[in-house]
């Protein structure tokens, strides 16, 4: 029973790695809900934390991207908030978590993007100084916005399909 739950979800996760291959808006993904849904649903940590990035790692270099430590260190953030929404399937749970993992990857991304940021940047220059900071988190909100909606969305289409098919297969099991 167990490995059947565990190829359930797996296939849920690869399924939702499409929604970053095929054409979207700006970080309208299903990654951020499949992070979480990971840390929530599979009982072997490595395997919760191994999913996500094998994803990211697999799909980045399919997209021809360079791989990113922040969004990287952001997913297994996501990951380990997930550990906490375990046993907690409630629409109100889900969509709290959602947001908070939306946020994780908000604040983690933009911070590296503070540290970094260089004058051959342009206008996207945020000098290292507290404007500089917020600078860069208020030209991050337009973005945000497709991560909180997709994250929410996902986190439920993910969470709600797991709980019907899971329960397909108890009942045809027995």
């Amino acid at each position: 029973m167990k490995s059947k739950t565990n190829l359930i979800i797996t296939l849920f996760i690869l399924l939702g790695v499409l929604t970053r291959l095929i054409p979207h808006a700006d970080n309208f993904t299903a990654v951020y809900a499949i992070a979480l849904f990971s840390g929530a649903c599979f009982s072997n940590k490595k395997i919760a934390l191994l999913i996500p990035i094998c994803i990211m790692i697999i799909s980045d270099f399919l997209l021809g991207q360079n791989m990113v430590l922040s969004v990287y260190i952001s997913f297994t953030l996501i990951v380990l908030l997930g550990f906490f929404l375990k046993q907690k399937d409630h629409f109100s749970h889900i969509t709290s978590f959602a947001i908070a993992a939306s946020l994780i990857f908000f604040f983690t991304t933009n911070f590296a993007v503070w540290l970094s940021s260089s004058p051959a940047d342009g206008i996207y220059y945020c000098p290292m100084n507290l404007e500089g900071l917020i600078k860069c988190y208020t030209q991050a909100i337009p973005f945000f916005w497709n991560t909180l909606f997709s994250t929410i969305t996902y986190s439920i289409i993910l969470f709600y399909s797991f709980k019907v098919v899971r329960n397909q297969v108890v009942i045809e099991s027995k």
